[in-house]
């Protein structure tokens, strides 16, 4: 029983945030319930890996505290990859027709989580940096990667594990630039599947997520400074 339900459940560990992401970000938009619908598919995707432990025969693989040189590690490829952002941004995004529609799409997120002021924002960015980054390594890198791992070579498990991972941000991508930008969303989703597997191979070379966890947090951390600048401080 447990061997026949094996493939399915990857299947559904590989698609529901895509899906998840898709029915809250694009079918029910701006409708009421969104926030419902966003804490309820997250809920059910932090416990997709205690069932797939399970189901899947996941080894008990030992994991180590993280190292100071895996530390570090973390910190460097959290400044090269958050750097790269607001470089990109301050130097040729800002202001631009490309990002002209992301205030909008950013505000009406807001609202629909009542935090819609600088300090709601503020508060929804470290969440999302913090704990929400500490959550996707658990469930992209340990989970979904690992799982992949155990049954294909490790550049097939990279690739499966972080085009999976980068899926449901080319649809936040393709809502936050807009349909006709869609030229723009292939290499900005390409860049988060290749910032994927350089957090796998971290946990890889570590055996833990803290590295990744840190360059993580500290790249969604330079997104949300993105957006806080979108909304707040950016002449339009």
């Amino acid at each position: 029983m447990r061997q026949r339900l094996q493939t399915p459940l990857l299947i559904v560990t590989l698609l529901w945030p895509t899906l998840a992401t898709w029915y809250y970000f694009f079918y029910l938009a701006d409708r009421p319930g969104v926030s419902a619908a966003y804490l309820g598919a997250k809920l059910f995707q932090a416990i997709l890996p205690l069932i797939g432990w399970y189901l899947l025969a996941m080894p008990r693989a030992a994991t180590v505290g993280p190292s100071r040189k895996g530390v570090l590690q973390g910190l460097m490829w959290g400044g090269i990859l958050g750097g790269s952002v607001l470089l990109a941004y301050f130097t040729f995004l800002r202001g631009s027709a490309l990002l002209a529609t992301a205030p909008e799409q950013i505000g009406s997120r807001l609202n629909a989580f009542g935090a819609n002021s600088p300090i709601g924002f503020v508060t929804i960015a470290l969440v999302l940096s913090g704990a929400h980054s500490l959550f996707e390594e658990y469930y992209w890198r340990w989970f979904v990667f690992g799982a992949l791992r155990d049954r294909m070579s490790l550049p097939v498990a990279l690739v499966f594990s972080s085009l999976a991972f980068a899926s449901h941000h080319f649809l936040v991508i393709d809502r936050f630039l807009g349909r006709e930008n869609l030229w723009a969303t292939l290499p900005f989703g390409l860049a988060v599947a290749g910032a994927g597997a350089i957090w796998s191979l971290l946990l890889v070379r570590y055996r833990s997520l803290i590295p990744g966890w840190i360059s993580h947090a500290l790249v969604d951390g330079a997104v949300m400074l993105v957006g806080y600048s979108l909304l707040w401080t950016a002449v339009r």
